[in-house]
Formats: structure tokens, sequence, C-alpha cells
């Protein structure tokens, strides 16, 4: 996390425990892989065990990634989501 785009001082005024989620960071990680693998026959999956907050999915999945699922529920979650 960079302090700077974070202020330390709210972390006072929220209710713990809470998720703290960098979507810059995330964003540009995605535009990085996308990069990495354009012209190859890559499929990039995010693996939902790691993590399954919908809105996070939703991103994810709105930039052409898959879902990695290794349960019933993980494949119902990454479908809800696109």
């Amino acid at each position: 996390m960079n302090r700077n785009r974070f202020p330390i001082h709210k972390f006072n005024s929220i209710e713990t425990p809470f998720y703290y989620y960098d979507i810059e960071l995330l964003n540009q990680t995605i535009k990085t892989i996308q990069k990495e693998i354009e012209g190859r026959p890559f499929y990039v999956h995010y693996a939902l065990k790691a993590n399954t907050n919908s809105k996070l999915l939703q991103h994810i999945a709105k930039q052409g990634f898959g879902a990695d699922c290794v349960s019933g529920n993980e494949v119902l979650k990454a479908i809800e989501c696109g």
C-alpha cells in the first residue's frame, strides 16, 4: 500500500476489521499483464480462493480475465460476477 494514496489518519475513523483495495495498483498490474501476454496464446485466470469480493471479481472480469475455481461455490460466484 502506498501511504500517499490513502492517508493513514483515515484508518482511525474506519470500523475494523476492513479490507483496503488499491484499485489504481490493481489496474496497473492488469495493464502490465495484458501488455506482457499481448499476441500470445495465454489466458489469465484469477484464483477465487484468494478473494471472493464481488466488486473485485466484476472488475477483474471486465478486464477479460477468467476465473480459477476449485469448488462449486467458486464457480457459481464467478458466473454471478461475470
